[in-house]
């Protein structure tokens, strides 16, 4: 039976209190020294393990085996495939071949992989000879038809194609890892939900191209020889393949060159309010860890989210259900005002005895058709869920074009005051303008703190505080919007200074409350550290804390 320690741990083999270290995956033992660790695992792995898998036939899923507390690891596990982006656009727009090895793209075609051929940024490499990136596929493609016409650019990009890399990774897994391979299989990839649609049919693209430069001649090579290579390499195959790949896929990196596809990672239930969230240790091969964001109970199934928080629920629902076949029905995805939010509600635009109806329109589904439709809390006005999707479509369009260009104060704020007029302040289209704004205000060059108003450095604090109560109701542990939360903490801060070196009247903010601020700007960060973004963040947080350091009380 495995010790509970509580308020004198001491070692779980030779009872030693001194210098002791608790499990790192449960942190209910201790032990004075690894080799204890090792030699007590055998007794202790039933209690340390957090989780169970659960089959119910229709589904598979992980639930707590064990009271889980906030912060602690609920599973670790490496990725069974690591490629490159499988995009099936991302033939079509790229004009630059990438690396074979670390998949970054390559501007002049100077060097290849000495024992394939293929393309690379430098024969040095660091991906060439890993056994979990392109020792992979080496040698298979090593054996394929080659390019139709040397010299042209054209025919040189249709054959070096690392967009089907992925699926062809996990083909090889047959030869390279069975076991990985019987685990890939039978992840779910939605076979009769996709046949026929737009992701099958674009697949289908994909598996010609393998086919024809790599399968055929495979083929009459085991033909030849008497030898099966590679059992299973049918279109049926790799379609599944493309299936599980479009499901349960993930991006692993920043630029979203490279993905991966994890076994116990895919099993992970969606919510919008998860109870778990993903972290990818980039120096350790990509492996995954699951943590617990809150405190999770025996039994509770584990959580985690799959889809883009900043969504409204008609988006995001419509995101989950192309992308991962999936219909949440969470707790946020419930609530008309999504935890009080308002991330998708309207102002109503309904018109009693000539005056304006008032009233806010929210989200609800109509038990009938099983579709949302806006309702509003003052009169009878409905709008169906079809003409919000008209709606917004248009909004985001008009955001993208926005934004997309060397966005300007005046261009966005022109912006925010048209769509205030249809949709509710705390709208999340509303919520990415701010957020744009809050960032260009006192930073732009044609918007600097010393041609601001006293009057506009409010309006920078008071978006702040807005997007921080959105933040903090959408994200109350700051896991996913981290970074989010970072930039607003640290933009509000920035204007607290400038109205306090104005000694304007109504600043009632003071040394101490800047300090506060970018110290929890400082402790928020630090999941985003991977990142060049979040480098350079945490530079300029760090920065700021040195200036505020040295202002006078």
């Amino acid at each position: 039976m495995t010790p509970k320690v509580e308020n004198n741990p001491s070692c779980a083999i030779c009872k030693m209190t001194n210098d002791l270290k608790a499990c790192s995956a449960c942190g209910l033992v201790y032990y004075c020294n690894s080799e204890h660790q090792k030699e007590h695992w055998k007794e202790h792995k039933t209690e340390c393990i957090a989780y169970k898998i659960i089959d119910d036939k229709n589904s598979i899923y992980i639930e707590a085996a064990r009271d889980i507390k906030a912060g602690s690891v609920v599973l670790s596990e490496n990725p069974l495939v690591i490629g490159p982006d499988w995009s099936y656009d991302l033939f079509d727009t790229a004009s630059t071949l990438n690396c074979v090895g670390c998949f970054e793209p390559i501007r002049v075609l100077n060097h290849r992989c000495q024992k394939c051929s293929w393309p690379c940024c430098n024969v040095a490499c660091i991906g060439l000879e890993n056994n979990k990136l392109h020792e992979i596929e080496c040698a298979f493609l090593k054996c394929g038809v080659g390019v139709k016409k040397q010299g042209d650019y054209g025919a040189i990009r249709d054959y070096y194609r690392t967009d089907v890399l992925l699926a062809l990774k996990c083909l090889l897994l047959q030869i390279k890892s069975k076991k990985k391979f019987e685990q890939l299989m039978k992840l779910n990839g939605n076979v009769k939900e996709r046949k026929g649609g737009d992701d099958f049919r674009r697949a289908e693209k994909h598996i010609d191209y393998l086919e024809e430069n790599f399968l055929k001649p495979l083929k009459e090579a085991e033909e030849k020889s008497g030898k099966i290579l590679l059992p299973q390499k049918d279109r049926k195959t790799l379609q599944k393949i493309y299936g599980i790949i479009d499901r349960n896929a993930v991006y692993l990196t920043e630029k979203n060159e490279i993905a991966g596809l994890y076994s116990l990672g895919s099993t992970v239930t969606h919510s919008c309010v998860p109870n778990s969230h993903f972290i990818y240790d980039r120096k350790n091969a990509f492996k995954l860890t699951v943590k617990a964001i809150r405190d999770i109970k025996k039994g509770e199934i584990i959580t985690t989210c799959f889809g883009n928080i900043l969504f409204g629920t008609q988006a995001r629902k419509h995101q989950l259900a192309i992308t991962k076949f999936i219909t949440c029905n969470c707790i946020r995805c419930n609530d008309p005002t999504e935890l009080g939010t308002n991330f998708s509600s309207l102002k109503c635009i309904g018109v009693d005895d000539g005056e304006e109806c008032g009233g806010i329109q929210v989200p609800k589904v109509n038990k009938e058709t099983n579709d949302l439709e806006w309702l509003c809390d003052k009169c009878p006005a409905r709008v169906s869920g079809a003409e919000i999707s008209d709606l917004m479509t248009k909004m985001d369009e008009e955001i993208d074009n926005t934004l997309s260009t060397e966005a300007t104060v005046p261009a966005i704020e022109n912006l925010m005051g048209k769509l205030a007029h249809f949709l509710h302040p705390n709208h999340f289209h509303l919520f990415t303008l701010k957020h744009a704004l809050v960032q260009l205000y006192g930073n732009h060059r044609d918007y600097p703190f010393e041609s601001m108003t006293v009057e506009n450095l409010k309006r920078k604090i008071k978006y702040c505080d807005e997007l921080l109560e959105a933040i903090e109701k959408l994200d109350p542990k700051c896991v996913r919007l981290s970074f989010y939360m970072a930039v607003v903490l640290y933009e509000k801060c920035n204007g607290i200074r400038e109205l306090m070196n104005r000694r304007a009247n109504g600043n009632n903010y003071s040394k101490t409350d800047g300090l506060k601020l970018l110290k929890k700007a400082q402790m928020t960060i630090k999941y985003e550290l991977d990142s060049m973004q979040g480098k350079n963040l945490n530079e300029n947080i760090n920065d700021a804390i040195d200036v505020w350091q040295k202002i006078e009380n």
